[in-house]
């Protein structure tokens, strides 16, 4: 009992010093380096390490400029990068790559089998501007009329290619500018003349007379009917009646043979109708002037006969009705463009 209390008693004591000497040494080191690093002297320096430079614009220019996708005419024949390869099979069997680059303009919108039906090359350019019969339409026209390509008589209405050209308004004005008992004083102004046209008329009597320029072929004359006392707007007014007279260088229809005019006293009233002046695609002619109800042609054979019902900002309503073929329409000539 007192060995096993002395081994104990000599255990404690042995691990007491290591502990005293593990400290004296942890002590030791501790101050041995606060003098070494105290004693140590920098001296200052104004270098400073190298810049990469070349590396530097490297990057820069990398940043600046990602890369490009990008493939010659021979990649774009192998390779798409985001969809399948478009392809179909020729007359001989063969498959033919089809190159988007290659597509006709609207090609996308009618279909390939129509192309092929026709005889017609989809992988040429212009395909859809040509006209291969020679009937003044074009394979696209041909092809929205859903009519032959390849045969002259198989194409679009005719009609379809005219264009309004022009519209000429004249700028006709009337006015009732005075009145000494019978005596009835009119003024005419007219866009080609700088002076007004005066006439003292008596009931039948025409005015304004026209003259020899041509521009006087637009230029309506009007017959002096009367002068009464009527409402207009709403007051009492002397108002004179008028009757437009239908021209000898117009074909019946041209103006209505019944139109009146009313030009209360000093008013200006305007007096002309407009006219349009159509062009005809197919062969260049121009029609016209033509006044809102009067009957026109074209030159085609068997050509239906078109009313100008009303000239529009839009463009010119037209109508025909032929009763020999049972044909009737009403539609709108469009403006020429440009």
């Amino acid at each position: 009992m007192d060995l096993k209390k002395t081994y104990d008693k000599l255990s404690l004591g042995i691990a007491l010093v290591a502990l005293l000497v593990v400290g004296g040494l942890l002590a030791k080191n501790t101050l041995a380096f606060g003098e070494r690093l105290g004693g140590r002297a920098v001296s200052p320096s104004d270098e400073m390490p190298p810049i990469p430079i070349q590396e530097t614009k490297d990057t820069i220019q990398s940043v600046q400029a990602p890369s490009q996708w990008s493939w010659s005419e021979q990649d774009e024949m192998e390779l798409y990068l985001f969809s399948s390869q478009r392809v179909m099979v020729d007359a001989g069997g063969s498959l033919k790559v089809l190159v988007p680059s290659s597509f006709p303009i609207a090609g996308e919108s009618i279909p390939l089998s129509w192309f092929e039906a026709n005889q017609l090359d989809f992988l040429e350019g212009s395909i859809l501007q040509e006209d291969l019969d020679g009937d003044g339409f074009t394979n696209q026209e041909e092809f929205l009329g859903q009519t032959d390509p390849r045969d002259e008589t198989s194409h679009p209405p005719n009609w379809e290619k005219l264009v309004l050209e022009k519209v000429v308004r004249p700028n006709l004005s009337l006015e009732l500018a005075s009145i000494a008992g019978s005596i009835f004083q009119f003024k005419a102004e007219v866009w080609f003349q700088r002076n007004p046209v005066t006439g003292f008329l008596k009931p039948g009597d025409t005015f304004p007379r026209r003259g020899q320029q041509a521009a006087w072929k637009f230029v309506p004359e009007w017959t002096f009917v009367k002068v009464e006392k009527e409402i207009f707007d709403g007051q009492e007014q002397d108002v004179a009646t008028l009757e437009r007279i239908f021209p000898a260088d117009y074909p019946e229809g041209a103006f209505p043979r019944h139109a009146e005019l009313k030009l209360p006293k000093g008013q200006k009233v305007a007096a002309s109708p407009e006219f349009a002046v159509f062009q005809y695609l197919i062969d260049g002619q121009e029609i016209g002037p033509i006044a809102e109800g009067q009957t026109f042609t074209i030159p085609m054979e068997n050509s239906p006969t078109f009313l100008l019902k009303k000239i529009t900002p839009e463009g010119a309503e037209l109508a025909f009705d032929n009763p020999e073929t049972g044909e009737s329409a009403e539609f709108v000539v469009l403006p020429a463009q440009g």
